[in-house]
């Protein structure tokens, strides 16, 4: 396998370093202030915002249309499309903000939460805001400078934090987390606008509009569509199981989405950049797709195995005893880690290549086959049902539909899934199990979730430790720009 000579590939190196740094650095932030919201605002209070946040990222992912993706993907085109698409995206979002402001009241009656209107509203002015950066924040994607988007993500957090903080104090509730959030957005995009040097006025030219408008149109409807498919599994344990099940099911999906959402933040906007740079020159996007699925595989095949094997100390440890029931269908989504991954990565695919239409069927088809087997399998064996039906269709129906769609639309063909994934396969497989039967031999979950891990890790490395880190190495050579 030949490594490619465009020297654009020799950041992708650095962009992929800053990006692991703000997804680890970043998101335990993120962890430990949700540890102080937690102390300083009422149940309740939090329970109203809550509801706000799952109305502003419904809407979220509909705001720009998906316009500004074409920045990215159209790497030597965004003075031509630049103006087109600022002026796309703030559109759309005013529009969106305002249909959501305006339907604030009865939107937060209709989940049982009347006193989350307000903070519906700052978050709808909070989208309006953050809105302003999305065209510099994708300019620097296009570019992998992620050192200056991760220091306007650490920008946010601070300015979040500390309003946060000051107006929880002063007794403002929910709406001490709504401002803290449109505190932080603002300062984003103000650091956003004053690192990225390339600035476009607000424009329209028809000719641009049109295409954009027929690539991001169906992008945007794709991630509406996986807003359904991300929660159809709530509706159907709420209705069938309860609120006491869906209170574990809900913790057991927020832990089998650490490694997702950290590895996802690392890949954003690093994949879909490189594959689009890659999509005129076939042998080179055969290149980074085996890069990509050999260094996924070689970490999230471990990471589900460790998931589901440790899955009971892990919850009591870091939750509590009473949380214990979570643990049984976190045994399970463990491997929706997987699944999860690879359809991140094929859609970025999807995306770089402009085959915005055939994700959203893709993305209909997921959900058509989700919906009727979800509400069967929690119907018929309660919450851990849930995962089951995640994982079937996930790994029967949805990532076979990818990688046939992507082959016949784009020749690629499925030979960059190499046999070499199997080797971390297997030995995730031996790490899982070996970590499984440590925790047999130890009574205390502490014992069991350290040891069950250093054993399981020791095992996977012991098998593939000189395969992972040669891997690694060579995508180094590549992606540092130092020749191989």
């Amino acid at each position: 396998m030949s490594a490619p000579g465009d020297g654009a590939f020799s950041r992708v190196g650095q962009g992929i370093r800053w990006s692991a740094t703000g997804a680890v650095v970043l998101r335990l932030a993120q962890f430990s202030m949700g540890i102080v919201a937690a102390r300083l605002v009422a149940p309740e209070q939090f329970g109203a915002f809550a509801v706000a946040l799952t109305v502003y990222g419904i809407v979220l992912t509909m705001s720009d249309m998906g316009v500004t993706q074409a920045i990215p993907r159209e790497v030597t085109r965004t003075p031509e499309i630049g103006p087109t698409v600022m002026t796309l995206n703030m559109g759309a979002t005013v529009v969106v903000a305002g249909l959501m402001a305006w339907t604030a009241e009865p939107v937060a009656a209709m989940f049982g939460a009347v006193d989350a209107a307000p903070a519906i509203r700052i978050l709808a002015l909070t989208m309006c805001v953050g809105a302003l950066g999305t065209v510099p924040a994708a300019v620097l994607a296009r570019d992998y400078r992620q050192k200056e988007r991760f220091w306007s993500d650490a920008v946010n957090l601070i300015v979040s934090s500390a309003l946060l903080v000051v107006l929880a104090l002063q007794g403002y509730g929910a709406l001490a987390l709504a401002w803290s959030r449109f505190g932080g957005q603002a300062a984003s995009a103000i650091v956003l606008n004053v690192v990225c040097k390339e600035r476009y006025r607000f424009g329209f030219d028809k000719g641009e509009a049109v295409p954009l408008l027929r690539f991001s149109l169906p992008l945007a409807a794709a991630m509406g569509v996986d807003v359904g498919i991300n929660n159809v599994d709530t509706l159907a344990v709420g209705r069938f199981a309860g609120a006491e099940a869906l209170g574990y099911y809900n913790l057991a999906f927020t832990v089998a989405a650490w490694p997702i959402g950290i590895l996802s933040q690392i890949m954003m906007n690093i994949t879909m950049t490189t594959l689009a740079r890659s999509q005129d020159d076939l042998p080179t996007l055969r290149f980074h797709l085996r890069s990509l699925s050999t260094a996924l595989s070689g970490v999230a095949f471990p990471a589900a195995a460790m998931i589901m094997a440790l899955a009971a100390p892990l919850v009591t440890v870091v939750y509590g005893e009473r949380w214990l029931p979570a643990a049984l269908p976190l045994m399970t989504l463990g491997a929706f880690t997987v699944v999860k991954l690879v359809q991140v990565m094929l859609t970025d695919l999807f995306t770089a290549l402009g085959l915005t239409r055939d994700l959203l069927w893709v993305q209909v088809v997921w959900l058509v086959a989700l919906a009727p087997a979800m509400f069967w399998m929690v119907s018929t064996y309660g919450y851990e049902g849930a995962a089951i039906a995640h994982i079937a269709v996930g790994i029967l129906i949805v990532i076979p539909m990818y990688l046939i769609v992507a082959h016949r639309r784009t020749g690629v063909g499925i030979g960059w899934v190499r046999p070499e994934l199997l080797k971390p396969l297997f030995a995730s497989v031996i790490a899982g199990l070996g970590a499984s039967f440590t925790t047999t031999l130890l009574d205390h979950p502490l014992a069991q979730l350290l040891v069950g891990g250093l054993v399981g890790g020791a095992l996977y490395l012991l098998l593939v430790g000189r395969w992972l880190f040669g891997h690694l190495s060579r995508m180094r050579t590549v992606y540092s720009g130092s020749k191989a």
